[in-house]
């Protein structure tokens, strides 16, 4: 099975049931909304949980989930709902979500506190909502390697160096670079794997669509636990806690539960 961010369907959707704050059985008959849900191969599976999932993105790139809907989620594709829209003027009505789900995503936005503002209604009295975004000290980790299999720094080069040229790129003439640099690494890394007798976990769209999230986006900021646990609270949420995955070095999750 291909991975996305290295991670299989079978672990994304565990990490977002815990980001939910839901076990298994308390997803079950939920209506869930999956907050920038990118191509919705996720947004697919959580339709597994028994209940409604509609996955929203103002990326067109979302209706390659509703197209591979019956393919991801199967006999509950008709439980599938995907949305084009605006996370900042999201479409939906106040209180219509057992649970709001955004992992990677309001980070992105031209403002993280707004989006974050604008999603949280969203979710009904008693329901959940758990948001994943970059910490400080992210911004300083991302590198380029122009050298396979050479870890120093000097073979690489800083994801904020290039950012200020790759912002300005049309998305599709930077997809197709990063693809070609990604297939190129790929052969190395495929070939040294192979002599070792192992096999190479990461594919070539894999790798592309990593550095593709880490060089388009023309906004990427960085927060800290407290700071999103005070929009939590400010925004009538309780039970609010940190939810971070066990050696997630990028990120954290904060999860709240919006008062009754």
């Amino acid at each position: 099975e291909e991975t996305t961010w290295g991670l299989d369907q079978t672990t994304r959707l565990q990490h977002a049931l815990r980001y939910l704050g839901w076990t298994a059985e308390e997803a079950k008959g939920r209506v869930v909304l999956d907050a920038g849900c990118g191509t919705g191969k996720l947004t697919c599976g959580m339709a597994s949980w028994g209940g409604e999932v509609v996955g929203v993105d103002l990326n067109p790139s979302a209706a390659r989930g509703w197209h591979a809907r019956r393919t991801l989620a199967g006999d509950r594709a008709a439980s599938v709902h995907i949305v084009q829209g605006d996370l900042m003027h999201p479409p939906f009505r106040s209180g219509s979500f057992d649970g709001v789900h955004s992992a990677g995503v309001l980070h992105h936005t031209p403002d993280t506190l707004r989006a974050f503002r604008a999603v949280a209604p969203l979710v009904k009295p008693g329901g959940s909502l758990g948001v994943w975004l970059y910490k400080v000290g992210h911004e300083e980790a991302g590198r380029l390697p122009w050298l396979p299999f050479v870890r120093g720094k000097w073979a690489s080069i800083p994801f904020r160096t290039l950012r200020p040229w790759t912002t300005g790129m049309a998305p599709s003439v930077l997809y197709a670079l990063l693809f070609a640099y990604a297939a190129v690494f790929h052969a190395f890394y495929a070939a040294g794997a192979l002599l070792r007798g192992r096999r190479h976990g990461q594919t070539i769209r894999e790798r592309t669509t990593s550095l593709f999230d880490s060089l388009a986006p023309p906004f990427v900021w960085h927060h800290t636990v407290p700071e999103v646990v005070g929009w939590f609270e400010a925004a009538g949420f309780h039970e609010v806690v940190e939810t971070t995955v066990p050696g997630d070095d990028d990120g954290f999750c904060v999860t709240g539960r919006r008062k009754a």
